[in-house]
């Protein structure tokens, strides 16, 4: 019953009747757990209440190493691919490496977009809360598929840095004329009579258009002209040009 709830929760819209094996198996387990203790009924609770696309996946694993040890129930079953207690040593130095590894891919990424920050002269405004960190943090605590989620964190991380900035720049710091003319000049998407703080945020926000219509230029160029880029160049370019800046703002 636990695999067939499982299942249900990778259903896609218009699929009914997983819905309702769905629904048929979670009034099951949940009327289980209510009368039952025990490891069993805890990894059932935990199944019930935590949907899998909420979970952070090192959490999960951990769990899945300390069941194996903790609970008999484990022991011998062949449906699962288990990890022996024998191999412990193994596991904690796979487990040094991965952290390693992935600390590193997100201080290259932090420092990437610290760096961002600075070129666009945020860091300097004097005001608000602090951005870079905070915002990198958020978005990488949802974003944990490394490191391929890599240019998707530092761009999302990139727009919360600049919605902050701006949100903090409207409540705290700007007169009302010159929030004003900063959202007349984004109506109008010129920045024509900015200046301060309104120029830098501005300059932000459209540095990330700016970056695929140029993207887009490139491609019409090529095209136009008959050149064959090199694979490298192609998918460097196509990163922006396939619109994903655009979408996440």
């Amino acid at each position: 019953m636990l695999h067939v709830f499982r299942a249900s929760n990778l259903m896609f819209c218009g699929e009914y009747e997983l819905e309702e094996a769905r629904t048929f198996s979670r009034k099951i387990l949940e009327k289980n757990v209510s009368t039952g203790k025990g490891a069993l009924f805890q990894k059932i609770e935990h199944e019930l209440s935590f949907p899998w696309f909420a979970r952070l996946d090192h959490l999960e694993y951990r769990g899945w190493i300390q069941e194996t040890e903790a609970s008999v129930l484990w022991k011998g079953n062949t449906s699962y691919n288990r990890v022996s207690g024998l191999y412990n040593d193994e596991l904690l130095q796979l487990a040094t490496l991965n952290f390693e590894f992935k600390q590193l891919i997100y201080k290259n990424e932090l420092t990437e977009l610290k760096k961002w920050v600075e070129k666009c002269g945020m860091s300097n405004m004097g005001f608000g809360r602090e951005k870079s960190t905070y915002c990198y943090f958020a978005v990488n605590a949802s974003l944990t598929s490394v490191p391929h989620d890599s240019y998707v964190r530092i761009l999302i991380a990139k727009t919360a840095i600049i919605i902050t900035v701006n949100d903090d720049f409207f409540d705290t710091v700007g007169s009302l004329n010159e929030l004003e003319i900063l959202t007349e000049a984004v109506q109008r998407w010129d920045a024509r009579g900015l200046s301060s703080h309104s120029k830098v945020i501005f300059d932000a926000l459209d540095s990330l258009w700016y970056e695929t219509f140029l993207s887009w230029l490139i491609d019409a160029n090529w095209s136009k002209n008959g050149h064959k880029p090199s694979i490298d160049c192609y998918l460097e370019t196509s990163m922006t040009s396939v619109g994903a800046s655009l979408m996440v703002l």
